[in-house]
């Protein structure tokens, strides 16, 4: 599809969507049109721009907009129309994933 297709097609409404869950198998798939990704221990987040702003929906479809304001606000560069798929992450002194400061920093936020 070139841009000019993409272009024509009507604008899709930013809106929760509920995401792509991980299945569990036995085994892995084999061949090289299989692609595979670190597993973040963090939240599952869905960040949403419209043109009013920048929605963050947890994947269950809470807000997460108001518990993380910085990376609502960095959202907000992002293009009109926009939906992103991510995980929220924090990371410990040796730049390693820290689920445990992640949930303290959530706890702490939904307490003000």
């Amino acid at each position: 599809m070139n841009a000019k297709t993409l272009s024509a097609l009507p604008k899709a409404e930013i809106r929760f969507i509920e995401p792509m869950y991980a299945r569990l198998v036995n085994e892995l798939p084999e061949g090289k049109e299989w692609l595979y990704e670190v597993k973040f221990d963090g939240y599952r987040c869905l960040a949403g721009r419209d043109g009013k702003g920048v929605i963050l929906w947890s994947r269950r479809g809470n807000l997460f907009t108001t518990q993380f304001p910085h990376i609502a606000q960095a959202c907000e560069r992002l293009p009109p129309n926009t939906l992103l798929d991510g995980e929220i992450v924090a990371l410990d002194a040796n730049g390693r994933v820290s689920f445990n400061l992640l949930h303290c920093y959530a706890a702490i936020r939904r307490r003000r």
